[in-house]
């Protein structure tokens, strides 16, 4: 009994113990426990206020942020989201003008924009985390943009305000990841044949027919990127239907050592890939697939490779997907059809390969042509009177639409300065300064979306003196030599106009005066001056005078005559070496004869009497004059050529570089477009421009590499 009584006193003790820890544990958890909520959100009512929930917690890094319009920005690397993962997140805003994806990327479709982005959870509405999403006004917005493009402004970080602007760097704007390999292709299927009515329409294949070579009508843009595998430059030529803006086709070319890697993507209406031509060559001239050009031909069909195509040495293999373009094939003539099934498993496995590879790149680079905008370089060289690079000096770029400066950059110890803008129409003036010079502006640089390149004259910047000195200005036909056999014919009766500047048209002068002779001299303080020279019966010609107490202050100027409509004329000029530079034009042809064609020293006129190389000048300045006298349809392609160092195989050469040669192109109202050669670069061939559907299209593109072309360096 005693012990029955002394185990009912234990149990009680000891449920006693339990409920005095049990009230312990409690108390513990519901002091210490509601110190810290178990997540926090921003709740509906206001910025930064927290809300307590079990589903996890959002929330941005800023209150506000400043991006630039019509410009993609990843909003997810700026949201903290713990507690959940971020596929679980859904990305919402109260503006249509604010554009959001799934994944938190977001594009401003308006300047001067203000609304809100909320990301929230999708199993608890209540989790969520919004901010301001701010754009500023077009001009603002473009001054922020070429700032970061130049390293001038600080990259996402916050401003006194507390808002933080988002900026795309230069490295950002210009890599690309050309070679990603995201996508699978298609399931294969033994019918499927390649539809050749979209190359053979564009192209310009039948000679006879007006069905073909639309190509030619196309809107062509041009953007210019950084691989970021390889760090090549890769330029894109990116061809729009002229009515509906659809791509159908854009050339890549990759600058590579000692050559360029092309490949030529072409379209369907839908966006799907069609064909894809991949070729290697030193120099870009017009061409297209023919059968008989090296290189390798992938022919698609609803994301698949129903044929892959290779030809070197003029020896054609075709291997094919199936039956049904093998067929096709055979049918056409082609030689060495191999069907998939009856090849080794080393070629199926290469097959394989080449579709998954090509279709990547194909949608890759269609991707970043409709999406990604373009980056272009303003460049040029600043040299004192002697010539010589002038180091640090300062490079104001400034906005004729909006009037404000951009970006400021220093020249390097040769006098180079690379200003990267926006692959956009606009147009700009360059401002030049260094203690002890003279100022100088350079007015009128036109940027549009088809240059990428927009090569400078040289300025030079004259010590500070305001002495006066005697300036003597010489006027000749571009087109017409002189009936004594002694250069070009002179021209007298002419109003000449100088302004102070490089290429300033419409400023005030400092001189205008009618010249009775052919010769003129003026007196003139130190700097560059814009020399305009009119004359009945000649298109307006504008060039360069640099003056100063150390030079010869000389200047020739050579004007062409009036042009009829659809008449275009180039007039080549340069200074005293090399000796021989040479023009070069491709013209279209109805036939497939090169000497139809091809326009220079040893075929100076084609059969017709539609294209002629005028003046040919082979000791030096220039001019050398070539006439289209009716444009035809197709692709014209021009280029110059340093002879003097073709001929002796010396393609490193720097002197046509140094030349200061330049490219004028005239058409029937007048001065169309002026392009001037890249500075101190070593090259023997500079493709200056294309006329597509009778636009002229700026290409700069400089070669050290002649390779197998001899026509730049046939004996005279």
């Amino acid at each position: 009994m005693q012990e029955k009584k002394s185990s009912i006193i234990s149990t009680c003790i000891a449920c006693g113990i339990c409920l005095v820890l049990l009230v312990i544990f409690l108390l513990f958890v519901f002091v210490f426990g509601a110190e810290e909520p178990v997540c926090q959100v921003q709740s509906e009512t206001g910025d930064g206020e927290s809300a307590d929930t079990a589903a996890g917690k959002l929330a941005f890094t800023a209150d506000v942020y400043e991006v630039q319009a019509n410009q993609e920005m990843d909003m997810s690397q700026y949201l903290q989201c713990e507690g959940m993962s971020p596929e679980d997140v859904v990305w919402s805003s109260d503006s249509n003008r604010l554009a959001v994806g799934s994944k938190g990327h977001i594009v401003a479709n308006d300047y001067g924009m203000n609304c809100n982005l909320v990301a929230s959870s999708k199993t608890d509405d209540t989790v969520k985390a919004a901010c301001v999403i701010r754009s500023g006004t077009e001009a603002e917005d473009f001054a922020w943009q070429v700032g970061a493009l130049n390293g001038e402004q600080p990259e996402n970080e916050a401003a006194e305000d507390g808002t933080v602007r988002l900026a795309y760097s230069k490295e950002d704007a210009r890599l690309i990841d050309v070679k990603g390999t995201e996508r699978e292709p298609g399931e294969r299927n033994a019918g499927y044949t390649w539809n050749r009515k979209i190359f053979y329409k564009l192209e310009d294949v039948d000679p006879d027919s007006e069905r073909d070579g639309q190509i030619n009508s196309y809107r062509v843009e041009k953007k210019k990127f950084i691989d970021q595998e390889t760090e090549n430059e890769i330029e894109y030529e990116i061809y729009h239907h002229p009515d509906t803006d659809i791509i159908h086709k854009i050339v890549s070319i990759e600058y590579m050592p000692e050559k360029l890697g092309i490949v030529e993507y072409y379209y369907t209406d839908k966006g799907e890939v069609n064909f894809v031509y991949a070729y290697s060559d030193v120099n870009y001239t017009p061409s297209y697939a023919m059968p008989d050009r090296d290189g390798e031909r992938y022919l698609c069909n609803k994301d698949t490779l129903v044929t892959w195509r290779i030809v070197k040495d003029g020896k054609m293999t075709n291997y094919c997907s199936g039956n049904g373009e093998k067929k096709r094939l055979t049918n056409s003539g082609f030689p060495n059809v191999n069907l998939y099934s009856d090849c080794s498993k080393e070629i199926k496995k290469k097959y394989d390969k080449k579709e998954k590879e090509i279709l990547n790149m194909a949608y890759n680079v269609l991707d970043v042509a409709m999406n990604q905008e373009g980056i272009s370089t303003i460049t040029g060289y600043i040299n004192e009177a002697s010539g010589e690079g002038l180091d640090d000096a300062e490079v104001s770029l400034e906005s004729e639409e909006y009037e404000e400066p951009l970006c400021k950059v220093e020249t390097d110890q040769e006098g180079y300065y690379e200003i990267m803008v926006p692959t956009k129409e606009a147009e700009y003036q360059l401002h030049f300064q260094k203690e002890g010079y003279m100022e100088e502006t350079l007015y009128g640089i036109e940027a549009d979306v088809s240059e990428v390149s927009l090569s400078q004259e040289e300025v030079r910047l004259s010590c500070k003196d305001e002495n006066e000195y005697d300036c003597e200005l010489t006027f000749y036909d571009a087109l017409n030599k002189s009936s004594d056999g002694n250069g070009m014919d002179r021209l007298d009766e002419s109003m000449v106009t100088i302004r102070r500047g490089v290429n300033n048209r419409t400023g005030e002068a400092v001189f205008q005066g009618q010249v009775s002779g052919y010769r003129e001299s003026v007196s003139l303080t130190p700097g560059m001056y814009t020399v305009q020279m009119s004359r009945d019966g000649y298109m307006d010609t504008y060039s360069s005078l640099f003056v100063s107490g150390e030079t010869g202050n000389e200047l020739a100027v050579y004007a062409t005559p009036e042009l009829k409509e659809d008449e275009y004329r180039i007039v080549l000029t340069w200074n005293e070496e090399p000796r021989d530079l040479d023009s070069h034009l491709f013209a279209p042809t109805d036939t497939g004869e090169a000497e139809d064609h091809h326009i220079c020293y040893y075929h100076m006129e084609d059969k017709e009497g539609d294209h002629s190389l005028d003046v040919d000048d082979t000791d030096g300045y220039g001019p050398e004059t070539t006439t289209i006298s009716q444009i035809r349809r197709g692709q014209y392609k021009f280029y110059v050529c340093d002879y003097t160092n073709c001929s002796q195989d010396n393609e490193k050469s720097t002197q046509m570089s140094d030349s200061s040669a330049t490219v004028r192109v005239y058409g029937s109202q007048g001065l169309i477009q002026t392009f001037y050669v890249p500075a101190h670069r070593s090259g023997v061939i500079w493709e200056v421009f294309e006329i597509r559907d009778g636009a002229v299209i700026p290409s700069q593109r400089y070669y050290d590499v002649i390779g197998n072309k001899s026509w730049w360096r046939s004996e005279k």
